[in-house]
């Protein structure tokens, strides 16, 4: 029985030593907080293999209802984590806003201002048509007479 991998690239021959060797590999250089993700995952795989003909779709409804249905107790460290990470990305993101760049000010001051002289251009060059359609309009009328 093929894997998914398999089917997918069956024409590309892979030897289960080299790829297990690579993937340690890369397990070795991870941090623990990327070893963290895959654990995490790691408990749910099983029952995910349990049903092959799902889409990633239906598993991610399963899990949201799984979720829905974990007591609140159960909830807690997933929830402190977030609230965790949450601040820590405002934090970040204060910071890197704080530190700004003043080349982007000026290049969105040129900016506007260029798009403020277009647009003026723009209106000029409507009024001169339209006068000259006015032009065109009261000569004709003159023929007309």
């Amino acid at each position: 029985m093929l894997g998914r991998a398999q089917k997918k690239h069956s024409d590309v021959s892979v030897t289960f030593s080299e790829f297990s060797k690579k993937s340690l590999e890369r397990w070795k250089t991870m941090s623990d907080k990327q070893k963290g993700k895959f654990e995490d995952m790691a408990k749910y795989h099983s029952k995910i293999q349990e049903h092959p003909g799902l889409s990633i779709g239906d598993v991610a409804m399963k899990l949201g209802d799984m979720w829905n249905n974990t007591a609140a107790d159960d909830k807690q460290p997933y929830e402190r984590k977030a609230a965790k990470l949450t601040e820590k990305y405002k934090k970040d993101i204060a910071a890197y806003q704080a530190k700004g760049k003043p080349d982007m000010a000026k290049r969105f001051v040129k900016a506007e201002k260029e798009r403020k002289r277009m647009k003026r251009k723009k209106i000029r060059k409507m009024k001169r048509m339209r006068k000259k359609r006015k032009i065109k309009k009261m000569n004709m009328k003159r023929k007309l007479w």
